[in-house]
């Protein structure tokens, strides 16, 4: 894995483990960051068993996004 995704990987962990369980846009919010790269590094992050789903946001919950999301959050093995 590269330095930079490694990078995001533990920076994605990080806020999950510091502000609780959030989906990959308000994650990417408090990290100045689409919720794209949040969503792939959530990907990496669950095949290590680090983060899991936590739930499903309310349609239109979040920022025009009308589809519920996926809310995340620190595995406790993390």
């Amino acid at each position: 894995m590269s330095d930079d995704r490694a990078s995001l990987d533990a920076r994605v962990l990080d806020t999950l483990q510091a502000h609780g369980p959030a989906s990959p846009v308000e994650i990417g919010r408090v990290l100045g960051l689409d919720r794209y790269p949040v969503r792939e590094a959530l990907g990496r992050l669950q095949r290590r068993g680090l983060v899991q789903p936590a739930g499903r946001t309310e349609p239109g919950r979040t920022w025009g996004i009308k589809a519920p999301l996926v809310i995340w959050e620190a595995s406790p093995a993390a």
